[in-house]
């Protein structure tokens, strides 16, 4: 009888996860279709809104967010190629803000016992 030695992972904490992200993301569609003229009302403001919570969302290392439930939502009420561009584009300058972190990030750290714990701490986790 052969024993393994590799530890088990609960996969109950990315289950709850994943239904937390989805709870959000049908809350903010669910939002979006029952206040649709105050959104259009608010115009260019909401796109505003729309590129700030695609940009954030992006450029989050940790938690990410349903920015693209965000950018869904909105799809339901103003013109879907202009939702689009402007999330796309919050949404890759977001990216680029945690790309740029990170490798600013090497040289403002310096090597030593604070920098190991870090990079032993992102191969763990897996980031």
């Amino acid at each position: 009888m052969s024993t393994n030695n590799t530890p088990r992972t609960s996969r109950t904490r990315p289950i709850l996860l994943l239904i937390l992200a989805m709870g959000i993301s049908l809350a903010m569609v669910w939002f979006t279709y029952r206040y649709q003229q105050e959104l259009r009302d608010l115009g260019s403001a909401s796109l505003v809104g729309l590129f700030v919570v695609s940009l954030v969302g992006n450029a989050t290392l940790i938690f990410p967010a349903p920015s693209f439930a965000a950018a869904c939502a909105m799809g339901l009420v103003l013109h879907p190629v202009l939702v689009g561009s402007v999330a796309g584009l919050g949404a890759t300058m977001g990216e680029l803000t945690g790309y740029l972190a990170g490798y600013v990030g090497k040289t403002v750290l310096p090597a030593g016992k604070l920098y190991e714990r870090l990079h032993a701490f992102m191969k763990r986790h897996g980031m």
